[in-house]
């Protein structure tokens, strides 16, 4: 008996082929099919039983490579760089928006039972480019609703929706357009979720509290203090951890605000004293926070899931506070310092020895927080191994919309 033929288009390095295996098993034959060597590299060693096509889509002719054979399932995910919002201003490259219609020759090639389109958001806004090489105001989606009628003009059911890798069991809420399309009268089936923001209660299924970025963070590795860096911080990089610490460390915050703004106090005006503090550990407890070095976010603390890991590793930060004795605080472990009810310079003297600790998430990290296994090898130098994260689907996302219509 054949095997399930399953065909994952713009692959990368894995993250839905991980998904699909984990949704349908291994006993499928999957063609994965990527232009990065870099990326199939990675892919075939983690799936050495897979046929991994290194090659641009468009130069495959996809009757060649699956036969006759019909798919079970195609996944998709074209590029999606010029179609994101995070290119701000820049120009687009109307060639490179085209790929989502490479997608239509391999349908119209192939017998395929279910189709699953992965891309960011702004994929439904597609449309023509004008002289600037920017969107088109009064077209924006034109493109996008020609490309499912093509769709629907094959004998397909189509539907779409944005789903939150974090309400389905990923420690990131990175947010994703899916599409998804079936042949004939069957019926689209979506996932349900298995997370909220907060934990939930319901007559048939609760769903379990989203995972928070403190659960992928690795603790051991050493987190240096801003005031000890060769190079400083950029000032908007400042800005964003001092916004942070005054929105989540509440009055614990009075110190670290007084020394790095230079004695401006946004917690307390500088004319008036602290108030007077107990000797409990209420001041001392702080959350380490989750710095997002590009956007609008800020900072977050690690109770929450991370927001969308980034190709260029440059964009999240750990921040928490560090001991002059070169140690970083875990508020797993212990609190700080107790405060005493002096005011507040002296306060402030008390507590010179305690900095800010400052050191970007490694790719392991970024990965954990993608949901990919411990086990997964990437290949490549760090800047590689980055990229292939950033670019990945999530596997548990994958595994949950694959597995609902299995």
């Amino acid at each position: 008996m054949r095997k399930p033929v399953v065909v994952d288009l713009f692959c990368g390095a894995g993250g839905e082929s991980q998904g699909i295996h984990w949704a349908m098993g291994d006993d499928i034959k999957l063609f994965a099919v990527n232009h990065w060597q870099r990326a199939c590299e990675t892919h075939a060693k983690n799936f050495p039983a897979d046929e991994c096509v290194c090659q641009d889509i468009q130069s495959i002719t996809p009757t060649d490579l699956i036969k006759d054979r019909r798919v079970e399932l195609m996944w998709a995910s074209p590029e999606c760089t010029n179609f994101s919002v995070a290119r701000g201003g820049k120009p687009m490259d109307n060639q490179s928006r085209c790929t989502p219609f490479d997608i239509l020759r391999w349908l119209s090639m192939l017998d395929v039972k279910r189709l699953i389109v992965e891309n960011v958001k702004e994929f439904v806004t597609w449309g023509p480019l004008g002289k600037n090489d920017r969107p088109i105001e009064k077209r924006k989606g034109e493109y996008f609703i020609m490309f499912v009628n093509a769709i629907k003009a094959m004998g397909y059911q189509v539907d779409w929706r944005f789903c939150n890798a974090a309400d389905f069991g990923a420690p990131t809420t990175r947010t994703r357009f899916f599409l998804q399309a079936v042949k004939g009268n069957k019926k689209i089936v979506w996932p349900n979720p298995t997370h909220s923001k907060t934990a939930e209660e319901g007559l048939f299924a609760a769903k379990e509290k989203w995972i928070p970025a403190q659960d992928i963070i690795d603790w051991s590795l050493p987190c240096e203090a801003i005031d000890d860096r060769k190079k400083p911080l950029v000032e908007a990089t400042m800005k964003r951890i001092l916004n942070g610490i005054e929105k989540y460390w509440g009055e614990a915050a009075i110190p670290f605000l007084a020394r790095y703004n230079g004695g401006e106090n946004r917690v307390h005006p500088i004319t008036e004293p602290v108030p007077v503090l107990d000797t409990s550990n209420r001041y001392g407890l702080v959350q380490p926070l989750i710095a997002e070095l590009r956007g609008k976010s800020g900072c977050r603390p690690v109770t929450e899931p991370l927001s969308t890991v980034a190709t260029s590793g440059a964009h999240h930060a750990l921040v928490m506070e560090y001991y002059g004795n070169g140690v970083c605080h875990d508020p797993k472990e212990s609190p700080l310092p107790t405060a005493t009810t002096r005011e507040r310079f002296a306060l402030i003297e008390e507590m010179r020895d305690v900095k800010i600790g400052f050191r970007m998430l490694q790719p392991h990290e970024l990965a954990a927080a993608q949901s990919f296994p411990k086990s997964y090898t990437f290949t490549g130098n760090r800047a590689d191994v980055v990229k292939q994260i950033g670019n990945a689907v999530c596997p548990k996302m994958a595994q949950a919309l694959v597995g609902a219509g299995a």
